[in-house]
């Protein structure tokens, strides 16, 4: 009778309080799930992603270093906008090889699909950059271009004011430097105290800012056409003077445009 009772009171403290019943008998520890290997398709599509991935920052990459070696030529910038736009170029170029890097260590698809967003995602910054950054660096190679052909006038006209003095008919000679002078006053505009309008575009309205760029690359065109008609006036007027046979030795050549390409904003 005493050991009956004794198991009636063990069942029901059992069955008050479950935790007694769990410690009472050994469980099989549980076995963790394994993780699935990723399957031959997803590795497949991983690897295109990656690839193309890598394809796409190496593009960009290369476009944007070879930007920046024309902008560590600026000479004719402010030290601030010039040291901005070099800085902007520097911090993008840095941020597109750690994607890189990450996106080629990437092991699983979703890993290498949040890769792929962010190269997509960036592009508003590098679609921006990079057109600004040819941009400024051609006005300051305009603006090299400018003056020179400012120091060119200055002695062209000392020339043409001489061979007056000696009685030399000089009339079509002042009308091509008049002419010479004012294309250089209609061209100046277009790319003096160009970077300073430009350098700190911001993503954040990039229609607007695409649209002041693309208002810059077309004035730059214009100005390289006043450039090269000022050319051809420098030209025309050293011919004039060695026609005249001017006592003094003329300048033997005009600044040349060869290396002041407009940049195009395409990508």
């Amino acid at each position: 009778m005493k050991r009956i009772i004794t198991s009636f009171i063990t069942a029901a403290a059992l069955s008050i309080n479950p935790a007694l019943a769990l410690a009472s008998s050994t469980l099989p520890t549980p076995t963790p799930s394994p993780v699935a290997a990723p399957s031959v398709e997803q590795s497949r599509r991983m690897n295109t992603l990656k690839a193309k991935g890598a394809s796409e920052i190496d593009r960009r990459l290369d476009k944007l270093q070879k930007a920046a070696d024309k902008a560590s030529l600026i000479s004719q910038l402010s030290k601030k906008d010039a040291d901005n736009i070099k800085s902007q170029l520097a911090t993008e170029i840095d941020h597109l090889t750690k994607l890189k890097t990450k996106l080629a260590n990437d092991t699983d698809l979703a890993s290498a699909r949040v890769d792929i967003q962010a190269i997509i995602d960036s592009y508003r910054i590098y679609g921006l950059l990079l057109p600004k950054a040819r941009i400024i660096a051609a006005a300051d190679r305009f603006l090299l271009a400018d003056n020179q052909f400012q120091t060119l006038r200055t002695q062209l006209q000392h020339k043409i004011t001489l061979a007056k003095q000696q009685g030399k008919d000089v009339t079509a000679l002042q009308k091509s430097l008049d002419d010479m002078r004012a294309k250089l006053a209609g061209a100046e505009p277009k790319y003096d105290g160009l970077a300073a309008k430009l350098v700190d575009l911001a993503t954040t309205d990039y229609p607007v800012s695409y649209r002041a760029l693309t208002d810059a690359y077309t004035g730059l065109r214009t100005a390289r056409t006043g450039l090269s008609v000022a050319q051809a006036d420098a030209k025309s007027i050293l011919d004039g003077l060695g026609n005249l046979k001017a006592a003094t030795p003329t300048p033997s050549a005009s600044p040349s445009l060869s290396g002041s390409t407009t940049p195009s904003p395409a990508h």
